[in-house]
């Protein structure tokens, strides 16, 4: 039951990919934290919870992609962690540096869903 719940979750997220999304720092003086407003956040489309994924692509690169996870939610607002190796990239190197637009696509946390499944065992 709990694997049908996460597809159906997994679908939901997946169909709510986010397109030229303007990704910010996060004022906190972390290059590892960016904020990217997502329209709906507020009515639950997506419904993200702490810890969720969130596929980052610099809009025009489709090769090149920054797997991050949600930190905070704040209204219309997700706050994520990006991964180090996104430093590294070229292409990343705006997001680290200051602003960019990106195609932002939303999945579930595995691990919770690992968690469930075995909590109900």
């Amino acid at each position: 039951l709990v694997c049908i719940e996460e597809a159906a979750v997994r679908n939901d997220l997946r169909a709510l990919t986010i397109y030229h999304a303007q990704l910010e720092g996060a004022q906190t003086g972390s290059d590892e934290l960016r904020r990217l407003r997502v329209p709906g956040l507020p009515e639950g489309r997506p419904s993200l919870a702490l810890g969720d994924a969130v596929r980052l692509r610099p809009a025009g690169a489709c090769d090149v992609e920054a797997l991050t996870s949600v930190v905070a939610l704040q209204s219309d607002t997700v706050v994520l962690r990006m991964p180090r190796d996104a430093k590294a990239s070229s292409e990343f190197q705006y997001v680290c540096s200051g602003q960019m637009k990106v195609h932002a696509s939303f999945d579930v946390d595995a691990g919770l869903m690992d968690a469930i499944a075995w909590a109900l065992e």
